[in-house]
């Protein structure tokens, strides 16, 4: 029985809307995954699993990306932490201001009580045996005069609450101007260090993201290398093979439009999934297991590997002669022609299923399995 392909999660699309195919979210940081992941067409169905070069080196990229983005998370912490540290200091240097201008206030207000009073023994002493002089140049300080003006109880109740009013605002701006220089001090001191933290923070962040831009680039190498040797190897294959079989089976299959629609409804609903290498779907596939995936929706059962869908087909014709439903094949790699010059293909672990212009892709034939 064939299955269900209505219900899995891709972002396939209906053949009545081809213009509008979308890219699936599961890549997540998809450039990183398209440098560092298997970009050759592996296409038969492994026996065992085995690693490449490129993967070694892919693993090690991981690695490091796993640091990176633990540094990454914990400059993110430390900037948060210095910005928090600069509005603590800033609010500790406008908290100060406002205290050292509240002291002079309260300095201004001690002077014109002092005033004040002066006048007032002017007043009271012009014509007796104690003079203004007396009580003003005998003080030395403010405190002084008005311990001589108690002493000599020359102010009534209401003078005297007024003078200790005044000593103690003074006190207290003057405590309060002590205290917050202690914490303008202590916030420097945080900001400093917070600032250190988060600039250690940025050469690691920034060391690490080097490094993992070179294992990048390596990768990449790696990769372009295993993918020229792949096409060699499947080259000689190929060759092979032609070698020992004739280039026309001589075998005519009789087209059937309602098995081709079934194939080609299988293949848009794959559209978007990813390139896993040797999958068979439903979620994932390599070009292979796409395209054995989608005849299993029409109840046919082909060989899982390329080659052999190509030439143990019942019918190999010319690309030109293909229709919709029909088998694309060249040296390592098949897709499924979808008609209007286009097909649909698992290209390799950079990219999804997605639908491919024929012009320029050079395909070598196209094989018929429709019986």
């Amino acid at each position: 029985m064939p299955e269900s392909f209505n219900t899995i999660e891709c972002s396939g699309i209906s053949p009545e809307n081809k213009t509008s195919i979308s890219r699936r979210s599961f890549m997540g940081l998809a450039a990183v995954v398209a440098a560092v992941a298997i970009a050759t067409s592996d296409w038969h169905a492994p026996s065992t699993a085995f690693a490449t070069p490129s993967e070694d080196k892919r693993l090690e990229a991981d690695a490091v990306r796993r640091r990176l983005d633990e540094w990454e998370a914990l400059l993110n912490q430390y900037s948060n932490d210095y910005y928090a540290a600069l509005a603590e200091y800033d609010q500790a240097i406008t908290d100060l201001d406002a205290a050292a201008k509240h002291y002079e206030e309260t300095v201004i207000n001690q002077d014109r009580i002092q005033t004040q009073l002066g006048q007032r023994v002017r007043y009271m002493y012009k014509d007796g045996q104690l003079t203004f002089l007396n009580v003003i140049f005998g003080s030395h300080t403010f405190y002084d005069f008005t311990a001589n003006w108690d002493f000599f109880n020359l102010l009534n109740r209401r003078d005297a609450d007024l003078i200790a009013e005044a000593n103690r605002a003074r006190d207290n701006a003057e405590q309060a101007l002590a205290s917050l220089k202690i914490k303008e001090q202590i916030a420097v001191q945080k900001l400093a260090e917070a600032e250190e933290i988060r600039r250690n923070a940025v050469t690691i962040v920034n060391s690490y993201r080097a490094e993992l831009e070179k294992l990048e680039d390596e990768v990449r190498q790696l990769i372009e290398e295993e993918r020229l040797a792949e096409e060699e190897r499947l080259r000689q294959e190929w060759e092979a093979l032609s070698n020992q079989r004739p280039s026309n089976p001589g075998t005519n299959v009789e087209y059937q439009d309602e098995i081709a629609r079934i194939i080609v409804e299988a293949a848009y609903s794959r559209l978007g999934c990813p390139y896993v290498w040797a999958a068979s779907g439903p979620n994932a596939f390599d070009c292979s297991g796409l395209t054995s995936w989608c005849y299993r929706q029409a109840g046919l059962s082909i060989p899982r590997g390329g080659n052999a869908q190509y030439f143990d087909a019942p019918m190999r014709l010319a690309v030109v002669d293909a229709k919709p439903g029909d088998i694309l094949f060249k040296p390592g790699h098949v897709g499924l022609y979808i008609g209007g010059g286009k097909f649909i293909h698992a290209p390799n672990p950079s990219t999804v299923v997605k639908i491919t212009e024929m012009a320029g892709y050079g395909w070598h034939g196209a094989s018929r399995w429709q019986y």
